[in-house]
């Protein structure tokens, strides 16, 4: 069955119909000149058929269910030689939910518009079985009769735009985009005592964002600045249901305004100042429900404003023929001015009951310089010093430090070999600390210190090598290693590793064949030790590593016939091993297998015309045992299949003219 697909946006398809009508007209043949000179425009029709229904593959590209789909892709081009004006109508996967189209004019150095639709379907990877009626709805209950739900979440979206010069040196630009995201989410809540029971989140939003640009540019200064909008709104403010919490807040409607200046400035042909300016103001005054147990106080909306300010730098020269430098500082800083209001009663799992205002500033220097030695080397150090500031919360599960400083100094190291080998070797180290930790209540693990504050020390290496090894061989090395030594004072992390290599290869067999391929590994490893609320001692080893590689192949043949092939395989696996008093308590591992072949094969028909053959296999494969058989409180049970097989076959009629 083929899938029809219905567009909404008829007077976009309406003027693109129109454009490829013009274009047909003027399919005539053209000499060699006229080829080089005009813009190509094409367009193709076809159809392609999906094995079965998938939760992988198709995810994001509209190819989740098993079946026929139109496949229709157009990219037109004209020039008005008499105005000047040139247009152009694109469209993309108009056969799936992953569709999207585009018309424009302009006039270059006088004025352009365009106008864009596009759609984007999520398709929830994992199966779902439950009994809960009402998913999509803000009302929602437990039923009878396990059932397989799918959930999906499906996006709209429009955008247009327009630019006039008014002047040499001045152009103004204007955007709007409204985009409107719907479905079901996989959601949850808490049940009686701690336990989960199965919800869904129905999204309904409204996002819209308004930009003006007005540019000046000279042959030394060049400056932007502008004012942009977004505002999020969202139908569904509560969700009622027969949890145990059976009013759930939804997303509430906000927004934020920004003014901001960029810019830069050539002092000399060698020196060159740049900057960035950006001031925010994010606001949530959307009212919400009051929950009818517990309620301590009649507050029923956040007030929220939150102020964002950001500036940055740069400063770029070469002195002297032999010496660049480069220094940039940057300033970012979050005020959060929500007040601080009790919303619920105070409990163990609740804490205080109060919001938690955050705010982080966060000031970063950095400096290099370059210089190039004798005998093809050159020299580059620098030097980066980063500190942030936040807020601390008054109630704290763990260690905390309000300051947080890191300096890293890098040396490096680069040199063309010979005219075919050259590499660079670099060195950095860096070093964290910080403030004094903050700690809370008598419990022990409360001295726990999180990873992104605690004491620590790297050490990082890398090599690069870029080899030409003949006029055909091509290759491309790179390695890093970093070593971590966390200094905690009880609990935390203790020490890590990440290890990262990559070969890349390229290889022209003859003039009309070309062989390329790539191979990359990275190995991450933290240690760290805790305490349980219980006082048992815990310590972990985690290790997660990633391998990939791919294969790619295109020529073409003596009698013109255009082919190509790529094949990719990757392998992620996780290892959880975990020691406590009572002895080993080792998790099972997790893997990730994944590997795909795409091949295409274009035998042309005329001057304009070809047919061409697409395949695509995808196979993915899985033993996450924490999505075994997830089940929740109610019965609800989230799975995902062991095994993902998909095959898709399309076959296209491309049409090509000038």
């Amino acid at each position: 069955m083929i899938k029809h697909k219905q567009f909404r946006l008829l007077p976009l398809t309406a003027a693109v119909a129109l454009v490829l009508a013009g274009q047909a007209a003027h399919a005539e043949d053209v000499d060699e000149l006229e080829q080089l000179i005009r813009p190509t425009s094409q367009a193709a029709f076809g159809i392609g058929v999906v094995s079965e229904d998938n939760r992988n593959f198709g995810q994001f590209n509209g190819l989740a269910e098993g079946g026929a789909y139109p496949l229709v892709d157009f990219d037109l081009n004209r020039r008005d030689d008499e105005t000047g004006v040139w247009t152009r109508a694109e469209g993309r996967d108009l056969g799936t939910d992953a569709r999207e189209l585009r018309f424009g004019q302009k006039r270059q150095g006088g004025w352009e518009y365009f106008v864009e639709y596009g759609e984007l379907t999520r398709n929830h990877p994992y199966r779902v079985n439950t009994t809960l009626n009402g998913l999509g709805s803000n009302q929602q209950e437990y039923g009878s009769g396990q059932r397989d739900q799918t959930l999906r979440l499906d996006r709209e979206r429009f955008k247009i735009g327009a630019r006039t010069f008014l002047s040499p040196e001045v152009d103004l630009k204007l955007t709007y985009r409204h985009e409107e995201k719907s479905g079901d989410r996989a959601w949850g809540a808490q049940g009686a005592g701690f336990q989960a029971n199965f919800l869904t989140e129905p999204v309904d939003y409204r996002h819209e964002e308004i930009n003006a640009v007005l540019g000046y540019t000279t042959e030394k200064l060049q400056l932007s600045g502008g004012y942009l909008a977004s505002l999020f709104g969202n139908q569904p403010k509560v969700l009622d249901n027969t949890t145990g919490q059976p009013e759930l807040s939804l997303p509430l409607d906000n927004q934020s305004h920004q003014l901001y200046l960029n810019g830069g400035y050539s002092f000399t042909p060698t020196t060159r100042a740049s900057f960035q300016a950006a001031y925010d103001r994010l606001t949530q005054d959307d009212a919400f429900f009051t929950p009818s147990d517990p309620v301590v106080v009649n507050e029923n909306n956040l007030d929220g404003k939150v102020i964002n300010t950001r500036l940055m730098g740069r400063l770029t020269s070469r002195p002297m023929d032999r010496l660049q430098v480069t220094g940039q500082l940057r300033y970012s800083d979050r005020d959060d001015r929500t007040p601080r209001r009790q919303f619920v009663t105070s409990t163990n799992s609740r804490r205080d009951g109060f919001n938690v205002p955050h705010s982080l500033t966060r000031t970063t220097g950095d400096v290099e310089a370059t210089y190039s030695l004798p005998q093809g080397y050159a020299l580059t150090a620098g030097v980066e010093r980063e500190e942030t500031e936040r807020s601390a919360p008054p109630v704290r599960s763990t260690a905390y430090r309000t300051e947080v400083d890191e300096t890293t100094y890098r040396l490096a190291v680069k040199r063309r070999l010979t005219e075919r080998l050259g590499g660079s070797l670099a060195y950095l180290y860096s070093d964290r600390g910080g403030s004094d930790f903050l700690e809370s209540g008598n419990d022990e693990s409360a001295r726990l210190d999180p990873i992104n504050l605690a004491d620590r020390q790297r050490d990082k290496v890398r090599l690069t090598l870029d080899w030409l090894a003949t006029d055909a061989l091509d290759v491309q090395l790179r390695y890093e290693q970093a070593w971590d030594d966390y200094d905690i004072r009880l609990y935390g992390p203790r020490e890590g590793e990440s290890r990262f290599a990559s070969l890349d290869v390229g290889y022209r067999l003859n003039d009309g064949w070309q062989l390329t391929g790539w191979l990359s590994q990275d190995q991450t490893e933290i240690e760290q030790i805790t305490r349980t609320g219980g006082g048992d001692l815990w310590s972990a080893d985690l290790r997660h590593k990633g391998r990939a590689l791919g294969l790619g192949l295109r020529g073409r043949t003596l009698m013109g016939l255009k082919m190509g092939a790529d094949v990719q395989m990757s392998l992620d696996q996780s290892k959880h091993l975990i020691a406590s008093v009572a002895g080993d308590e080792s998790l099972p591992d997790i893997f990730y297998r994944r590997w795909g072949l795409t091949a295409f094969l274009e035998k042309p028909l005329s001057e304009h015309a070809s047919l061409r053959l697409n395949y695509a296999y995808d196979r993915l494969t899985t033993d996450d045992w924490t999505w075994e058989e997830w089940t929740y409180n109610d019965g609800t049970t989230i799975s995902q299949d062991r095994r993902d097989d998909v095959h898709f076959v399309g076959l296209t009629y491309q049409y090509r003219f000038w």
